[in-house]
């Protein structure tokens, strides 16, 4: 039998893989975020959100682009309601390792919001610090609509 030698350039974005028939070229999985060319959309320091086209290519040490748009403003939505949860509880701290602390917590079920209250230790991001508050919460459209954004509640 014969051997040849062969030589093949393999893009940086591929990998050989064997199969049965012999080889074949096969996009090749990351290992690092900074290996890929981030598509989407990004929040700039002024709280805006961009589309990531609009960055050039050597900006890409900006780490902040969400793939989705959905997803960008459930991150914008994720820090205004850290700041109303905040002005809200006050110095309150949920201890999620302590069951016996009652918890008052909104979240989403089937495109909905819900309200819930529980003992155990089970994390949730919208919690306050009694019912009184997370029913305040709930009663001011602009803080509802914050909460949709952030589980992605289209109505």
């Amino acid at each position: 039998m014969e051997t040849r030698e062969v030589t093949v350039t393999i893009p940086a974005n591929k990998e050989l893989k064997k199969t049965n028939n012999g080889f074949e070229l096969v996009k090749k999985k990351i290992t690092s975020w900074y290996e890929l060319k981030p598509k989407g959309y990004w929040i700039d320091d002024c709280s805006n959100i961009v589309k990531a086209s609009k960055l050039s290519p050597e900006k890409v040490e900006n780490t902040n682009i969400f793939a989705f748009l959905a997803q960008a403003k459930k991150a914008l939505a994720m820090a205004q309601l850290s700041q109303i949860m905040q002005s809200l509880n006050g110095d309150w701290v949920v201890n999620w390792a302590k069951g016996e602390q009652k918890k008052f917590t909104i979240e989403a079920v089937k495109n909905r919001l819900v309200k819930y209250e529980f003992n155990y230790e089970c994390y949730a991001f919208l919690v306050f610090k009694n019912k009184e508050l997370r029913d305040y919460f709930m009663s001011i459209p602009e803080f509802v609509q914050l909460a949709k954004d952030y589980f992605e509640i289209n109505d």
